[in-house]
């Protein structure tokens, strides 16, 4: 196959800083990504893909002499490959086979974070607090099908013998990560 991609992207950002220890972000990035691929197995045919996509971003920061605090949120996307979007069937190997999937969707993570720490300085300590979640849609896997009998997969129009497997990729839903941590430290006289 021949491919040629186009990605651009600009970043557009406000910020606010004082001189009391306030600091304020906030931002937007808008992406075009495109991908025009040319197939030559079998029949030759045309695919592109074009996105528009923007990520949001947003930080706050306050800092005094014994106190501080963030807040964070950020948007991410993950582009489906060109590999991953192929509508062919790859069997260099007829008992592993692997494929693509046109209709995959855009993977796209959002991250917020929190921090505050404080600083005594009577005691000499520093407690910290960390916080954070995220929130993945779309996530893409792979899923591996198992064929005990010739089969004809119809979407590729590809017969697979007895005892191949097909790998592909797949959205398979969404995923959460979170945690938190309490740190602190002492100064010793």
């Amino acid at each position: 196959y021949t491919n040629n991609s186009f990605n651009g992207n600009l970043e557009v950002s406000l910020n606010y800083m004082d001189m009391k220890g306030l600091s304020v972000h906030a931002g937007m990035t808008p992406k075009v990504i495109t991908q025009a691929t040319t197939e030559h197995v079998g029949a030759v045919s045309d695919n592109s893909n074009c996105w528009f996509l923007c990520s949001p971003s947003f930080k706050f920061d306050l800092s005094k002499s014994s106190f501080s605090l963030n807040l964070s949120y950020k948007e991410s996307e993950t582009v489906p490959t060109v590999s991953q979007l192929r509508s062919t069937v790859r069997f260099s190997n007829p008992l592993y086979l692997r494929a693509g999937n046109p209709a995959l969707k855009v993977s796209v993570a959002r991250n917020v974070s929190l921090s505050t720490g404080f600083t005594s300085f009577k005691t000499g300590s520093v407690w910290t607090l960390n916080a954070h979640y995220r929130h993945t849609s779309d996530l893409i896997g792979n899923n591996t099908v198992y064929y005990d009998a010739p089969v004809l997969i119809p979407e590729y129009g590809y017969e697979a013998m007895a005892g191949s497997r097909l790998t592909r990729p797949e959205n398979i839903g969404s995923a959460w990560r979170a945690g938190a941590g309490l740190k602190s430290s002492f100064s010793i006289n």
